[in-house]
């Protein structure tokens, strides 16, 4: 890599000089001189520093100039690639710190960092059919607080995985469009209509700071879309979908509990712009509401994602857990079941800030238990989050429920910033 850049360093340093000579007057005679004078070399490693002789000659200070000029060049190339390797390292790494508040237990409040990795360790593998690929990737996800005992849900996880995923998409065309497709003044007004829709979309993105597909929910662009029904394309739902073979790890914040993990997991999640699929979004309707009472004028489900499902199958190596040690159980493996749903929507807009709300359940539960399991309530565990928060950065959520290695159910408020998104 250093050579690959050094090479055209050299050519370039070799091209300057030619130029530096050329403008002090120099001729061509003089040229030889210059280079076989050996009591005063010229410096070409562009990782030297020029010489400390205020004598030189002219092509000696005109060479000295170039190689400052290379050396911060190559300095300035160096350090970015070093930050790509930086940045590449930390790709796909969300960092939250949060502060807790206790809700109806008497755990202390706490101070703590919440992370969560989702990383591809190659580049996807897309197969011939072109809507499927195959994709090998880290992820982790947990918190960690100054002390343990602040910590509600000690709990952290981290898994290689090897993933089968891809999509599948429906079209649907109203039989209006379908009788206007052969109509060229329709067709070219559609068309007209459509690049009127995108340059609005990249407006309110521009203004509201929104990406682009919350601002096709903004009340100006539904009013824009009912008055030109055809300036968006033919409705689309859109299946997402993934299978997972995964390796494990989970364990509390000082590693005092842990346990490997081997499981399988399917999940997906369906995205859709038709009205008539939207409709049946159940998620969405207290969102609507919501955004109703901030002041959107028309109280209905946004077109867009459902929720995610994602369900797994794990056999459970517990090296060290120390709660199903009081409860007489030794470490044979385990199986357990394993569920997750999450959703994200438009909460609404208050003094001109859009807030987004998040929600995470998650559910655990060991088949065929042992009755000394069972009567400890070691058995299953469930974990419910709401997340309240605005394009700065700044949330508040609220948490409720246990993880596993978690002995009682916890409810705490937090507040936090997000360090990176």
């Amino acid at each position: 890599m250093f050579a690959q850049h050094c090479a055209p360093l050299g050519a370039t340093r070799a091209l300057l000089a030619l130029a530096f000579t050329a403008a002090n007057g120099l001729t061509q005679q003089a040229l030889p001189i210059a280079a076989a004078a050996p009591a005063t070399p010229v410096r070409i490693d562009p990782l030297q520093q020029p010489g400390d002789d205020a004598e030189g000659t002219k092509p000696d200070r005109a060479l000295e100039e170039v190689n400052d000029v290379i050396d911060d060049e190559l300095r300035e190339e160096l350090v970015g690639v070093a930050n790509g390797r930086l940045s590449r390292l930390f790709e796909g790494l969300e960092l939250e710190l949060i502060t807790t508040a206790p809700g109806d237990t008497d755990r202390e409040s706490g101070l703590g960092l919440r992370f969560e990795l989702n990383k591809d360790l190659v580049d996807p593998l897309t197969l011939a059919n072109g809507r499927s690929a195959v994709a090998f990737s880290l992820d982790a996800r947990g918190q960690v607080f100054t002390e343990q005992r602040q910590n509600p849900f000690d709990f952290l996880e981290a898994s290689l995985r090897a993933s089968y995923f891809g999509r599948t998409t429906t079209s649907i065309e109203t039989l209006d469009g379908l009788a206007r497709a052969g109509d060229p003044d329709a067709v070219e007004k559609r068309y007209d209509l459509r690049a009127d829709a995108d340059e609005l979309i990249s407006q309110l993105s521009s203004d509201l700071g929104l990406t682009s597909l919350d601002a096709a929910q903004t009340p100006e662009f539904r009013r824009f879309v009912l008055e030109n029904p055809t300036a968006v394309p033919p409705d689309k739902s859109i299946w997402a979908w993934h299978g997972d073979l995964r390796v494990g790890h989970e364990s509390d914040q000082d590693f005092t509990n842990r346990q490997a993990v081997y499981g399988v997991e399917l999940g997906g999640q369906l995205w859709s712009s038709d009205p008539g699929v939207a409709a049946w979004n159940l998620a969405e309707y207290p969102f609507a509401l919501t955004r109703w009472l901030t002041g959107d004028d028309q109280p209905v489900p946004s077109m867009g994602p459902f929720p995610a499902i994602n369900l797994g199958l794990d056999l459970v190596d517990p090296d060290q857990d120390l709660g199903r040690r009081a409860a007489g159980e030794d470490a044979d493996p385990y199986p357990r079941l394993r569920a997750e749903v999450g959703y994200t929507s438009t909460f609404g807009t208050i003094q001109g800030r859009t807030l987004k709300a998040s929600l995470d359940y998650r559910f655990y539960h060991e088949l065929d238990a042992s009755s000394g399991v069972s009567a400890a309530d070691l058995d299953a565990s469930n974990y419910f989050q709401f997340v309240l928060s605005d394009e700065s950065g700044v949330y508040a959520s609220y948490a409720t429920g246990r993880l596993p290695f978690d002995v009682d159910d916890d409810s705490v408020f937090s507040v936090g910033f997000r360090l990176s998104r």
